[in-house]
């Protein structure tokens, strides 16, 4: 009898540990998330000569998870300085706070340019949490984390970039368990796994957002410019930077989609002669339509024009420009394909920089 309890309880052991390896497995490995994009609110460029120094205040949480607000604020701050800003420590930001006698119950009360000048800040990002939820059945979860965040404009405490969002992760199959069908064994590594999960999912809250918050606008400028628009004699023309191993015959295929159209910039380039072409060499590019507002591609079209070019101005991206020539954002591509050479970054075009456009998907 005695042997028979020690098969028994051999057996018990083995199926606690296959399943905590099941329910770890699951529960670490397969959670998805949604690719659903921060709604922007508010979109305006700074009214002040420049904004260089920013802070990120303490957020609001409007939830039970109490430092949701601290995750979110922390992850917010350690990304700004990839948007060419010079970003203030929070440690920084809250001793100001509290020399000034400013806390979480009065700083509403306070206006945006006195906390600049407050935490010496040339804008201040704000945020409240505004949703935390998470459903856990057995293998089956779903977390949700929300927030809106503001950009102000310490100067004269205008909204430069305002937006909100809800990240969800979803996780396990599509069945729930019941929590008393789990072994007491398990619970503590899930709670572990189950807190990461929370945690990662603010993270890609704040991602998302910085996916649509304005660089620095004055280091936005492209500034290494390789296609430029310059005002000669009162009108405007089109210059181009020589790159290593281009050709005429390239440069013409790259603007004009027709390469034998080599000729007219040659003779738009006085003396230039092909086999001396060299990296950093600027040159006219003539005859070259330039889309001064994404509102007129219509009118180009209707022209015959297949290819035209255009400045990036605040607010502008490689969906929004898709979505304005293509009626349709996804087709952004498109555009990264004829400038794939000058775009750094597919998520932040710089301000200023001159993109070649084919009007035709």
């Amino acid at each position: 009898m005695e042997q028979f309890y020690k098969k028994n309880a051999c057996k018990t052991t083995a199926r606690i540990v296959l399943f905590i390896i099941l329910i770890l497995k699951i529960t670490s490995c397969n959670y998805y998330q949604e690719r659903k994009t921060a709604k922007i609110t508010a979109l305006s460029p700074p009214k002040s000569a420049k904004i260089e120094k920013v802070a990120v205040l303490p957020f609001n949480n409007q939830t039970e998870i109490t430092d949701l607000g601290h995750v979110v604020r922390t992850e917010l701050a350690a990304n700004l300085s990839t948007k060419g800003y010079s970003v203030i420590r929070a440690d920084e930001v809250d001793h100001f706070l509290e020399m000034a006698e400013i806390n979480g119950e009065n700083i509403d009360t306070i206006s945006s340019p006195q906390l600049g000048k407050i935490v010496k800040a040339d804008a201040i990002f704000s945020g409240t949490i505004t949703h935390a939820s998470k459903f856990f059945a057995g293998i089956y979860s779903v977390v949700a984390v929300g927030a809106s965040v503001k950009m102000i404009d310490t100067a004269n405490g205008n909204t430069i970039w305002a937006a909100e969002h809800i990240e969800k992760t979803h996780g396990g199959g599509p069945f729930a368990v019941s929590p008393f069908s789990i072994p007491n064994e398990v619970f503590d590594s899930v709670i572990n796994v189950r807190k990461k999960v929370i945690g990662e999912t603010a993270q890609r809250l704040v991602k998302k957002f910085m996916e649509g918050i304005p660089s620095n606008q004055h280091r936005d400028v492209f500034e290494s410019t390789t296609i430029s628009i310059k005002n000669v004699e009162g009108k405007d023309v089109v210059n181009y930077i020589v790159h290593p191993n281009d050709t005429l015959y390239k440069i013409a295929i790259g603007f004009y989609g027709n390469g034998s159209k080599w000729k007219y910039i040659k003779e738009a380039n006085e003396n230039l002669i092909e086999k001396n072409l060299h990296a950093g060499q600027e040159l006219v590019i003539p005859d070259m339509p330039i889309l001064n507002s994404l509102d007129n591609v219509k009118n180009l079209r209707k022209l015959g024009i297949k290819k035209a070019v255009y400045k990036v101005k605040w607010g502008d991206s490689l969906y929004k420009i898709a979505d304005a020539i293509y009626s349709e954002g996804l087709k952004w591509n498109i555009i990264y394909d004829s400038n794939k050479t000058t775009i750094t970054s597919i998520t932040d075009v710089p301000v200023g920089q001159v993109l070649i456009l084919p009007l035709e998907s």
